[in-house]
């Protein structure tokens, strides 16, 4: 699906589809079930003003058919001015110049995400804990590289400016959230010092950019 990157997140196109042959082993490439659309036809989508760049989300989500895990999804920011390269006389083998950059404005421009999170813990599979985390985006707007910490807070300083607790795996991190949506992660984490307590920190980059 395509998004726009706006403080009210409008859905432009969906699609879905089957890629053929993208997990054979014979070498195969494998055949797309879905085509999205081009810069210059999402630009027509989006309307308005277009003497500025646009900036807008695509979102795949994915399976493999007979598996029972959860989709996945991948997130893509684009522009309606991508990049153009050129001119070709000026590449000398190791660089070629660019003389229109992507224009990639309204990402500072969303508005804070407000994002809602929750974490229960449990022991590890040999030591250390896991920390189930829900996420949720109650806004209109994508909530844009949603990142997970965990720190060592006290009862002084903004929790941002806390120590972190390291090392932590998560199953993901610096994802993206459609408006009114949940993403759950799971994450690992060491063996702490329970004198000082471990506190959940999420930020996005909407609220990195609303605050600055």
């Amino acid at each position: 699906s395509i998004l726009t990157a706006e403080s009210t997140s409008r859905v432009l196109w969906t699609a879905a589809g089957t890629i053929v042959g993208g997990l054979a082993s014979d070498g195969a490439e494998p055949v797309p079930g879905v085509v999205v659309p081009s810069a210059e036809k999402v630009a027509a989508m989006i309307g308005g003003d277009m003497s500025q760049g646009r900036t807008y989300f695509v979102r795949l989500t994915w399976s493999v058919e007979g598996d029972a895990a959860a989709p996945l999804t991948n997130w893509y920011w684009l522009s309606t001015h991508p990049d153009v390269i050129g001119p070709w006389a000026g590449s000398n083998g190791f660089r070629t110049p660019c003389y229109r950059w992507a224009d990639y404005g309204e990402l500072n421009a969303l508005p804070s995400a407000n994002l809602a999170s929750t974490a229960s813990y449990g022991p590890g599979t040999t030591k250390g804990t896991v920390a189930n985390v829900t996420v949720s985006n109650p806004g209109a707007a994508v909530a844009f590289l949603v990142q997970i910490r965990f720190v060592l807070a006290s009862s002084t300083g903004p929790v941002t400016d806390a120590p972190d607790v390291a090392p932590v795996y998560c199953s993901d991190n610096f994802f993206s959230i459609a408006p009114q949506s949940v993403v759950q992660v799971t994450c690992s984490l060491p063996e702490v010092d329970t004198t000082t307590p471990v506190t959940l920190d999420v930020q996005s980059y909407n609220d990195v950019v609303a605050s600055s």
